[in-house]
């Protein structure tokens, strides 16, 4: 299994008020230091999107991949699908012990 290492840099927004609760926002960024060779072409905002940005490292993925009739599910099976089929994982880093592996 080939793993790629991600590290949580989840958020909360904030309107800049005290009166309203911040928003979560999901962000996920490539461990650099353990991926060197690896560019990275933005944040993933699901785990996802992960996925998506290994598949497309790997040459697996190429733009266009989605149909209109997919939905969200499916995606995602996709994905997961494609992921093992070649021997692939993200792991995501959520601080302290707490380590995810996906698929």
């Amino acid at each position: 299994m080939k793993r790629y290492n991600f590290v949580d840099d989840s958020y909360y927004t904030s309107s800049g008020c005290d009166c309203c609760e911040g928003l979560w926002t999901e962000c996920y960024n490539l461990d650099t230091d353990s991926h060197p060779e690896v560019f990275q072409n933005g944040s993933a905002h699901s785990i996802d999107e992960c996925l998506e940005q290994v598949l497309e490292w790997e040459g697996i993925l190429e733009d266009g991949w989605r149909t209109e009739d997919m939905n969200w599910e499916e995606e995602s099976l996709y994905l997961d699908s494609l992921m093992e089929e070649n021997g692939l994982q993200v792991a995501i880093d959520f601080g302290g012990d707490k380590l995810s592996v996906y698929p």
